[in-house]
């Protein structure tokens, strides 16, 4: 299959018809939604072929004058998004238009082709489309015990003010931000609330908010993104309690929760313990900067 592939500037592209091949791919992502990479990365490109029915985001960034593509902050997966099922000749050709010395990108699910990656990393994902206690009778018996550890607390869910989430994140994450991100992820937050995709939930024990985490839906997928626990919320398994409710809130529904990670071993056996299965993306790099 031969294809021409387009490259168009932001101010060209068309954002309904991209958005609706994102939206109708078999891998498509919030992160490759146009009013998402529009906040975390102002002025993207796009690789485009048969009217948009085959589509390449792309985050370009510039040092001392010379251009190299990069996955921006907050988004795990992009690469080739197609309505139509993806073939190997296809993604290569989209690969190879990509002509910037120094690239380092995440794909999607459906770009695993071993020939032009460097290494998979993993993620784990759960379909809700099931009753509730059936899904729960899946949890692993760590998992349950947690949960029945934090019910015993009195713990509830209540929705958090942005300010305040930002706030916390800053007391509690392990991650590494910079402030930079936490600016970033701030934008996000309100462009999400205001798209009407985004709610920011929290773990409150004896008035005190012990954990909390920023939920995104998008289509049928609903993104468990930055979340954190406090001292106090880790030993009561706050943290445990916000994912079995939002199990619970979104069961019999056609929406996978997708865990948005990870690759290290203790968050992996958490997300696992849900009963949540492994999939995998690639990375792709290539660095030649003279």
């Amino acid at each position: 299959m031969v294809v021409k592939i387009i490259r168009l500037k932001h101010s060209d592209i068309d954002f309904a018809k991209y958005d609706d091949c994102i939206k109708h791919s078999h891998s498509g992502r919030v992160y490759a939604m146009s009013w998402y990479l529009n906040v975390v990365s102002p002025g993207w490109s796009l690789l485009m072929a048969d009217d948009y029915s085959i589509v390449m985001p792309m985050s370009v960034k510039s040092r001392y004058k010379i251009k190299y593509l990069i996955q921006p902050y907050f988004c795990q997966q992009l690469g080739v998004f197609s309505k139509c099922q993806l073939n190997e000749e296809v993604f290569k050709a989209f690969i190879k238009s990509i002509k910037y010395r120094y690239i380092n990108l995440q794909l999607n699910t459906a770009n695993v082709f071993t020939a032009d990656t460097d290494n998979l990393r993993q993620n784990f994902s759960l379909d809700l489309s099931k009753p509730y206690s059936e899904i729960a009778s899946n949890y692993n018996s760590n998992c349950q015990r947690n949960i029945k550890k934090a019910k015993s607390f009195g713990q509830e869910i209540r929705e958090i003010d942005t300010d305040d989430y930002i706030f916390l994140l800053k007391q509690n994450s392990e991650a590494f931000f910079n402030d930079k991100m936490y600016e970033l992820l701030k934008k996000l937050i309100i462009a999400a609330k205001e798209n009407g995709k985004g709610k920011l939930l929290s773990v409150v024990c004896n008035g005190k908010v012990v954990a909390a985490g920023f939920v995104v839906k998008e289509n049928n997928r609903l993104y468990n993104l930055s979340p954190f626990s406090c001292p106090e919320g880790k030993e009561k398994q706050s943290m445990s309690f916000l994912i079995d409710n939002i199990i619970k809130e979104n069961s019999q529904t056609e929406t996978i929760l997708d865990f948005e990670g990870s690759s290290i071993s203790g968050v992996a056996k958490f997300y696992a313990g849900f009963g949540a299965e492994l999939e995998y993306f690639p990375v792709f790099k290539k660095t030649r900067w003279f």
